[in-house]
């Protein structure tokens, strides 16, 4: 006879997006600042991209801003406590 084991309840992170499209610039470029922001707590993330050198920054640093506000309205959490779990820069129309 198996043995009865007690299930623990483990909340899931709440996954909250934000994208922008159309960006004229090479997805190369935007995967360089992307890759150093990946894994990063926010507020790491606002000071790296504010001292980038590159222009690409400041779109990334505005979808990184309309996550948090995204995670604030819509799913009732602190925008501040975030982590880039994933971000992605890919190719566009030709």
């Amino acid at each position: 006879m198996a043995a009865k084991t007690k299930k623990t309840e483990v909340e899931e992170p709440v996954l909250v997006r934000a994208t922008s499209k159309y960006v004229r610039v090479s997805p190369r470029k935007a995967r360089l600042v992307a890759d150093q922001v990946r894994g990063k707590h926010i507020d790491d993330a606002r000071s790296l991209l504010e001292f980038s050198p590159r222009s690409v920054a400041d779109d990334i640093a505005k979808v990184i801003e309309s996550a948090a506000a995204n995670a604030e309205n819509n799913h009732d959490l602190i925008g501040d406590e975030m982590i880039v779990a994933e971000i992605r820069a890919d190719e566009g129309p030709t």
